[in-house]
């Protein structure tokens, strides 16, 4: 008779190691979750456990589009409405902070979004959020493999925007390198989420109609591009 043994006792089941679910990682998880400590912060921070952080650098070829967009169109209201669109959501912000003022129950996280955002609206202009969020947009359409998912899209738009005031970032002097590095006061996912469900919702829409424009533009520009080469090819 076969005897077969199972490592059902939880001494046993202690010592089978559990390896980060992020593929190629053979670092053991952590605690109770399925990533490890390196991919956990990482999903934290970025909206997913592989998401790169989109930098101010990244994002400043899709700034410039916008900002030659808005001057192609000066005259159009959109620009207007967007930035009104982005007080809408200040104001929502404030009334969040009243209820809770007031004693009203409600989320911390929802309290601590509403902050974020009023505390952004008194130090950077309404044009530099619309700005900075419809080129995140761009990026999004334009280069979709920076994104892991909408979650890590939506987390990085959040940081980009928080990152236009210098009152949610502090700095330190590198001692390996010497050199002046930023560093942002991270937010909480949940907080991150209220704030990009009520930026999306004000500006989403004409973020992903913009990037259809841009998008149709880059394809005629490869169209001529391929045309005027197959033209000279025929040149002798």
């Amino acid at each position: 008779m076969s005897v077969f043994f199972r490592a059902d006792t939880k001494y046993e089941r202690s010592k089978m190691k559990r390896v980060c679910k992020v593929q190629r990682c053979e670092a053991a998880a952590s605690g109770y979750g399925v990533y490890c400590p390196k991919h956990k912060a990482n999903d934290r921070r970025h909206g997913a456990p592989t998401q790169k952080g989109i930098t101010k650098s990244n994002l400043k070829p899709y700034r410039e589009m916008v900002s030659q967009r808005v001057l192609k169109n000066a005259e159009n209201p959109v620009w207007r409405k967007a930035e009104e669109r982005w007080l809408t959501v200040v104001r929502l912000a404030e009334g969040v902070i009243g209820r809770f003022a007031s004693g009203r129950p409600g989320f911390a996280w929802e309290r601590r979004a509403a902050v974020e955002v009023v505390k952004l609206s008194q130090h950077v202009a309404a044009r530099e959020i619309v700005e900075t969020t419809l080129a995140v947009y761009l990026m999004q359409d334009l280069e979709p493999r920076r994104f892991c998912s909408e979650r890590a899209f939506r987390t990085q738009l959040v940081r980009r925007v928080r990152g236009l005031a210098e009152v949610n970032s502090g700095k330190w002097l590198d001692p390996g390198s010497g050199k002046v590095r930023r560093v942002y006061d991270e937010l909480p996912p949940k907080v991150t989420d209220a704030i990009a469900e009520w930026v999306v919702a004000a500006l989403g829409g004409i973020g992903v109609y913009l990037a259809k424009l841009e998008s149709e533009k880059a394809r005629k520009e490869e169209q001529e591009a391929m045309e005027l080469a197959e033209a000279l090819e025929g040149v002798q």
